[in-house]
């Protein structure tokens, strides 16, 4: 009896001893279970963070962009001699061979300006902006065929506007009023232009293929400044 008693203990150690492993193992499993979804949660977290930190640049980036004062416009006088308006849009017709706009681009945030001589006027603009020399715009001419193609081209120099004018669709002259003694001059070429030259008019005319242009938008350009935007429409 004392014998079958021991016996008994014994078998009750035994499977106590076995049953533990299991049921740390399990445990463990466990444990395991709940820490990987933990972890691939952290990284989804670290994604999803590193996007939050890109956006913010971008915005910060288009807002700067965006806050810029214009500080340059295209003028026209609009059959009033030295009253000068500045332009979002203009309508002409696009005949080929025949000018669309002459635009005066005059360094300013005003909407009109009064001055019998452009000259005064650009050089007084200019020395608001810039005391020790004077600003230098530059174009950008973007226009559409009727295809789908679309042109974008900087013009700086009358080389960007030979450019132009050799595809046919739009020609583009570039004139510096300030430096000019006399009432008559032509458009800027290799020859007149040095590095004081001034782009502070230019005259679009349409091109012997403008039957295929689809739209025109011209801006103007100064350093620190938004660019002024004309859109140029087909008058018919």
């Amino acid at each position: 009896m004392k014998r079958l008693i021991i016996l008994l203990f014994a078998v009750s150690l035994i499977l106590s001893s076995c049953l533990k492993p299991v049921g740390s193992d399990l445990d463990s499993i466990t444990s395991d279970l709940v820490t990987t979804p933990g972890s691939t949660e952290e990284k989804t977290t670290d994604t999803v963070a590193d996007d939050t930190e890109i956006t913010p640049d971008n915005e910060k980036e288009d807002e700067t962009a965006t806050s810029l004062p214009c500080l340059v416009g295209l003028y026209d006088e609009l059959g009033a001699p030295g009253a000068y308006t500045r332009l979002s849009e203009w309508n002409e017709p696009w005949i080929a061979g025949k000018d669309i706009a002459v635009f005066d681009i005059i360094p300013s945030a005003e909407e009109t300006l009064n001055n019998s001589s452009f000259q005064a006027l650009w050089i007084a603009e200019s020395n608001k902006i810039s005391n020790n020399s004077f600003v230098k715009p530059y174009l950008l001419l973007e226009y559409s065929l009727k295809d789908g193609t679309k042109e974008s081209v900087i013009i700086t120099s009358w080389r960007e506007a030979e450019d132009v004018i050799s595809k046919g669709y739009i020609e583009v002259y570039l004139y510096d009023d300030i430096h000019q003694d006399g009432d008559w001059y032509s458009h800027l070429t290799e020859a007149d232009t040095n590095d004081e030259t001034v782009i502070s008019s230019v005259k679009l005319t349409a091109g012997k293929n403008i039957s295929l242009v689809e739209s025109i938008v011209i801006s103007a350009f100064i350093e620190g400044s938004a660019p002024a935007v004309v859109v140029v429409q087909n008058g018919k």
